[in-house]
């Protein structure tokens, strides 16, 4: 599962994404001079199998729960 956040230069929402270091993202520019792909209605978007994800507060969000996740935050407590 690959997650891809698609940005814009300067934009105030993008910028306000906090992305986790422990998340593996791939963070889009639909700016740059050397991209030449799918470029979403607006942005920021968060895209994941097909799942497309805004506005910005949402986005980090569902990045802080994936890292949750990772720490083990929802892992089912075994009784001994």
């Amino acid at each position: 599962m690959k997650l891809n956040l698609f940005i814009k230069n300067k934009c105030d929402f993008c910028k306000s994404i906090i992305i986790p270091e422990e998340i593996d993202i791939n963070v889009v520019n639909v700016e740059d001079d050397s991209y030449n792909g799918y470029v979403p209605d607006h942005v920021p978007m968060l895209q994941c199998n097909g799942v497309s994800m805004s506005p910005p507060h949402m986005i980090t969000e569902l990045l802080n729960l994936i890292k949750a996740g990772q720490d083990g935050l929802f892992k089912k407590k075994v009784k001994a």
